[in-house]
């Protein structure tokens, strides 16, 4: 873990914390399920679980959890003498922090969403010959780390029952040749919450 990633997610644990214990709060835990793309208009899926602590009054609520997603996508070429299919597999692990600004649960109406977290990526990806002349199948996999800045916007449409938009820009630190690259996102999901 770099310096930088410990120190930031310390700072949000401890702005947690301290505003956990300076106020009457309650817990719960919620489940979410939600799509999401980014520039290249792929769709994936995801679902996950957090569990919030919220003050008893509303305000400003912290929410910690993990999430996972799956991305698949297949499209054919032709080349002079060969058609070709390639597979792209995506599979995104994310832990994150969140806090969730002017958040009622019980009430309805709109909060925003601000956190910090953790991302680990796994890809693979398949290019194979499936008519004409028979060529290799060609195939790579690569595994990288990164960080997550997560904006947002949900609405509390019940007691049960969050809708988000959001925003979740992926750094990763740990690509090919050492460069970091940058992926920006796009979710929408729904949250249920158990309590």
């Amino acid at each position: 873990m770099k310096t930088f990633d410990f120190l930031m997610f310390a700072a949000i644990a401890v702005i947690a914390t301290a505003s956990i214990a300076s106020a009457q709060t309650s817990g719960g835990l919620g489940l979410r399920a939600s799509l999401g793309t980014d520039v290249t208009l792929g769709l994936g899926v995801g679902a996950g679980a957090a569990y919030s602590w919220v003050p008893t009054e509303g305000g400003t609520a912290f929410e910690f959890g993990a999430d996972l997603f799956y991305h698949r996508s297949s499209e054919e070429e032709q080349e002079p003498v060969t058609r070709y299919q390639e597979t792209t597999t995506l599979i995104l692990f994310t832990v994150r922090a969140n806090g969730l600004f002017n958040y009622h649960p019980k009430k309805a109406g709109v909060y925003f969403i601000a956190g910090f977290g953790f991302i680990v990526a796994n890809m693979n990806w398949e290019r194979k010959s499936i008519s004409g002349v028979a060529r290799p199948t060609d195939d790579e996999e690569a595994t990288a780390a990164g960080n997550i800045v997560n904006l947002g916007i949900g609405i509390v449409l019940g007691r049960a029952w969050d809708l988000r938009l959001e925003t979740p820009m992926l750094y990763f630190y740990n690509t090919a040749g050492g460069a970091t690259s940058f992926a920006p996102t796009f979710t929408v999901g729904v949250v249920y919450k158990l309590k």
